[in-house]
């Protein structure tokens, strides 16, 4: 992982992201006020947690994703309110709907300053995480017993 990150950092073509930068935000400034806040509606509803992690786009300001790869084991902790499981969480890919900017690659994230690493959280409950299927196993409790006392 530290020769890629060493790699993506001497990785001079990825600058070129800069120019689809600012090429997207020149394009946004050309917009009308009523096209870009229904466009910052649009990518507010659509950039949920669920999705990736939310950061905000340097070409337009709007809130938009980055989707990354698992980057270690995950740690897990248990209380009486489920099972939450963490994941540090490496980018590969960017996008803002309300602007139209995507960045794939990590070096090119790096270069757009969209590079650094975020926690993924989950959270389950034990039925959830153990694959528990409720309906067999209420079955199994309601066949018959035919034990004779």
């Amino acid at each position: 992982m530290a020769r890629e990150d060493i790699a993506a950092l001497r990785d001079e073509t990825a600058k070129s992201v800069k120019g689809t930068i600012s090429a997207h935000k020149i394009i946004w400034e050309q917009k009308t006020d009523e096209e870009r806040a229904a466009a910052v509606t649009q990518a507010e509803a659509a950039a949920l947690r669920q999705y990736g992690h939310r950061v905000v786009c340097p070409a337009c300001g709007s809130r938009a994703l980055v989707q990354g790869k698992a980057a270690g084991d995950a740690k897990r902790t248990v209380d009486e309110d489920g099972i939450y499981e963490r994941q540090v969480m490496k980018p590969e890919a960017f996008y803002c709907l309300a602007c139209g900017l995507k960045i794939t690659g990590y070096s090119k994230l790096l270069a757009a300053g969209l590079g650094n690493t975020y926690i993924s959280t989950s959270r389950y409950d034990a039925v959830e995480f153990f694959n528990i299927d409720i309906a067999e196993h209420y079955r199994n409790m309601m066949e018959d017993d035919n034990n004779e006392y």
